[in-house]
């Protein structure tokens, strides 16, 4: 019998989708480079993104995070896997315990729609799932909200403090 906590909770993937007043050139930067994608996420990486790397950072509070790049489609989508923190073990068996996260940009009257996407938590062990689907879900909610902030300021007043760890990373 399934706990009742993975019954409630059967969903494969989270969709979020944000309004950003703001050009295209400076969201697909936001989302796009390295050091601009960890001020407003919280978190500093080693290296820029590029199709296929494995990128490693430390959020802002010491945690180790770690993306492998999957997908520049220049100003248009970013795709990257990552481990959601809930789980244990990188690997169970053969399958890497991975989510896929993309970003993708689309013009809007009033500025870049931005729609995230975090798929594959069907694949991770049924008692991490519903754990692993709220916690991102809760921690995109905010990251977007630092997002949003980041891309719209425009009298210098956005801090790096404000990106403090999201959510569904430990701190």
């Amino acid at each position: 019998m399934e706990p009742l906590l993975e019954a409630l909770h059967p969903r494969d993937a989270i969709y979020e989708t944000i309004v950003l007043r703001t050009s295209r050139g400076r969201a697909w930067s936001a989302i796009s480079e390295a050091n601009e994608f960890g001020t407003w996420f919280g978190a500093r990486f080693d290296r820029r993104f590029e199709p296929g790397q494995r990128i490693r950072g430390t959020t802002h509070t010491g945690v180790p995070i770690e993306l492998t790049i999957e997908c520049i489609d220049s100003n248009h989508l970013v795709a990257f896997r990552w481990r959601p923190f809930t789980v244990g073990p990188v690997f169970d068996g053969d399958a890497p315990l991975t989510t896929l996260v993309e970003l993708a940009l689309e013009a809007d009257p009033e500025g870049v729609v931005l729609t995230v996407t975090e798929s594959g938590f069907s694949r991770l062990p049924r008692r991490e799932r519903a754990r692993a689907y709220t916690a991102h879900e809760d921690g995109w909610e905010e990251r977007l909200r630092s997002l949003r902030r980041y891309v719209e300021d425009r009298d210098g007043r956005w801090r790096a403090l404000e990106a403090r760890a999201p959510t569904f990373l430990p701190h």
